[in-house]
């Protein structure tokens, strides 16, 4: 858990393979193609998702979604805080952003969702 740029998925990917369990992006479940945000449209099913990835016994997840927040804090094993102050956040944000844009990378794998500098829902970790 943590602000944007705090660290949350770069953590979550290394916790995960250090661990050899799956890593379970929130942020992946929750945002489809075209910026179609499934906790905010559809959220029963954002619920559904969320609760089929953390079924298996081990995993990592990163994001910070307060729908799920009781679902996942209820198996949690350890959770942990990324608690940085905004001049440690701020250059982390600012220089993926302009990466992304520089890029257009996808910002989420298989939503076809790049961050093309136009406005809209922003990135997050």
């Amino acid at each position: 858990m943590g602000t944007s740029g705090s660290g949350k998925t770069t953590l979550g990917r290394r916790l995960s393979a250090a661990l050899g369990v799956p890593i379970i992006e929130l942020d992946t479940i929750n945002w489809l193609s075209h910026w179609y945000d499934l906790s905010l449209n559809e959220p029963d099913q954002f619920v559904r998702r969320v609760a089929l990835a953390i079924a298996p016994d081990a995993w990592v997840s990163d994001g910070k979604h307060g729908l799920v927040r009781r679902l996942i804090w209820a198996r949690a094993t350890d959770p942990i805080w990324l608690d940085y102050s905004r001049a440690v956040i701020m250059p982390r944000i600012i220089g993926r952003s302009l990466w992304r844009s520089l890029t257009k990378a996808e910002v989420w794998a298989a939503t076809a969702i790049a961050n093309t500098g136009a406005s809209g829902s922003s990135a997050t970790t």
